[in-house]
C-alpha cells in the first residue's frame, strides 16, 4: 500500500489559495459556509482542499489513520481534526473577548476529551458509530477571564454543533449522475462539482507558505497498540484527548491524539485572526473532521465487503454563523458523494447510509451533546 502523503513531498497541510477570512472570526458577525472537497488516496489516507467561505482562503490537508487500522499513521486522523478544531475555536473566542475588555488570554490553555463507541459488525453492514458528552477543561483562568469563558462558548458554531441536534442531508453521484436518495434525508442543494474535475491537477503550495500548520512531534501513547476489529461484541470504546495553547503569534497550537497504547500525537495551528493567514481556521479542521471521518468509516466497509465502486470523492457544505446577539450556529451538514462501478443503486445508497451510521462524527452531530465544562482558577 502506498504512502502517498510522504511520497508527494509536501506538507501535511499548505494554503492553497488566498481568499479573504470569514467575517465570523473573532469577534465578527456573518455566515460563511465551509467547503470541503475530499478524495481517497491510498488505504486510509485522504487529501482535502478546504474553503473557508465562497470569498474564503483555501487550504489543502491530509489526514491517514494509525497502524490499528492499517495506517501509515503519516498525517492525523480525522477525530484529531475534529478535536482540535473545537479547541481552536473556543480558545480564540475567549481570546478575542478578553482583548475587547483589555485583558490578556495568552496563558490560557484548555484540554478536551471527545468520547466515541462502536459496535457491530462492518461485514455485516450492522455497524454504528456513536458519540458521547465531551469533556472541556480549562487552565490559567483568573476571575475575570473565567467569567468570559460562558460567552466564549455561546459564540463558538463548534460548540453549536455539539449541543444542537442537526440532521445531514445527502446527495450522490454515481459515474457522473445525480441519483435519489431514499433511505436518508436527501439535499435540496443544486448539483456539486466533482472534486476530480475541478482539480484536475493535485493542489501546490503557495510561494507565500511559510511554515508548516500540521506536524507530526514524534510523540507516541506508551504501550502496545491493538488493531482494530472489523466485528465488535458489545461496545469498542474510544477517547480523543487534546491540549491547546496560544502561540506567541496568536493563533492556537492543538496536540491532539488518541488516547490509546501506541498511538501518535499531531499538532495543528489554528489561525482565527481577522489579519491571520499562517494556518487554517478552527472551524476549517473543524470541518474537515466530519468529512475525513465519513470518509474513512465508508473506506472501511467496502473493503470488509470487497466492493469496487472507483475513486471516492465528496463535497461536503457546512454553513457556520454569528448572529446579531454573538451567538455562534451550527448549520446541517450537507455532503455530496462521487462513486463510479456497475453496482445497483440499492448497492450505492446502501454505501452512504452505512458510513452516515458509522461515522462518530455524523453520530455527534445527530444527537444533543453539550459539553462539561471545568473552569476552576488557576
Amino acid at each position: 500500500m502506498d504512502n502517498q502523503i510522504a511520497s508527494c513531498g509536501h506538507p501535511l497541510a499548505f494554503q492553497a489559495a488566498t481568499g479573504n477570512r470569514p467575517s465570523l472570526l473573532g469577534m465578527g458577525r456573518g455566515k460563511s459556509t465551509y467547503k470541503v472537497e475530499t478524495r481517497m488516496l491510498s488505504g486510509h489516507q485522504k487529501e482535502a482542499v478546504v474553503q473557508e467561505g465562497a470569498d474564503g482562503q483555501s487550504w489543502r490537508m491530509t489526514s491517514d489513520e494509525g497502524q490499528h487500522l492499517k495506517g501509515h499513521d503519516e498525517a492525523p486522523f480525522p477525530l484529531g481534526f475534529f478535536n482540535a478544531g473545537l479547541l481552536g475555536d473556543v480558545m480564540t473566542r475567549l481570546s478575542a473577548l478578553a482583548e475587547a475588555k483589555g485583558m490578556s488570554a495568552s496563558d490560557i490553555a484548555a484540554t478536551l476529551k471527545n468520547y466515541y463507541w462502536f459496535e457491530g459488525s462492518f461485514a455485516r453492514g450492522t455497524g454504528v458509530g456513536q458519540a458521547d458528552i465531551s469533556e472541556l477543561q480549562f487552565e490559567g483562568l483568573n476571575e475575570q477571564t473565567r467569567e468570559l469563558v460562558e460567552l466564549a462558548l455561546r459564540a463558538s458554531p463548534a460548540i453549536d454543533a455539539l449541543k444542537s441536534v442537526m440532521p445531514a442531508t445527502f446527495a450522490l453521484y454515481v459515474n457522473g449522475q445525480r441519483k435519489p436518495i431514499t433511505t436518508l434525508v436527501a439535499s435540496d442543494a443544486p448539483d456539486a462539482s466533482d472534486p476530480y474535475l475541478v482539480h484536475a491537477k493535485p493542489p501546490e503550495p503557495l510561494n507565500t507558505h511559510r511554515f508548516d500548520p500540521i506536524v507530526k512531534p514524534g510523540v507516541v501513547q506508551e504501550g502496545e497498540r491493538d488493531p482494530f476489529p472489523d466485528t465488535v461484541e458489545g461496545r469498542l470504546l474510544r477517547r480523543v484527548s487534546g491540549r491547546a495553547a496560544f502561540t506567541p503569534e496568536g493563533a492556537v497550537c492543538s496536540d491532539t491524539w488518541l488516547d490509546m497504547p501506541g498511538m501518535s500525537h499531531f499538532h495543528l495551528i489554528s489561525d482565527d485572526r481577522a489579519a491571520g493567514n499562517v494556518a487554517p481556521s478552527s472551524l476549517g479542521y473543524f470541518a474537515a473532521g466530519v468529512a475525513f471521518c465519513f470518509m474513512t468509516q465508508l473506506s472501511r466497509y467496502m473493503t470488509a465487503m470487497k466492493l469496487k465502486t472507483g475513486s471516492l470523492r465528496l463535497v461536503q457544505y457546512w454553513p457556520f454563523e454569528i448572529d446579531d446577539e454573538g451567538r455562534g450556529i451550527a448549520h446541517p451538514v450537507d455532503t455530496h458523494l462521487f462513486l463510479n462501478g456497475t453496482a445497483d443503486a440499492e448497492t450505492h445508497e446502501m454505501l452512504v447510509r452505512v458510513a452516515a451510521n458509522t461515522c462518530y462524527l455524523h453520530a455527534a452531530l445527530r444527537a444533543e451533546l453539550p459539553p462539561r465544562v471545568d473552569t476552576k482558577l488557576g
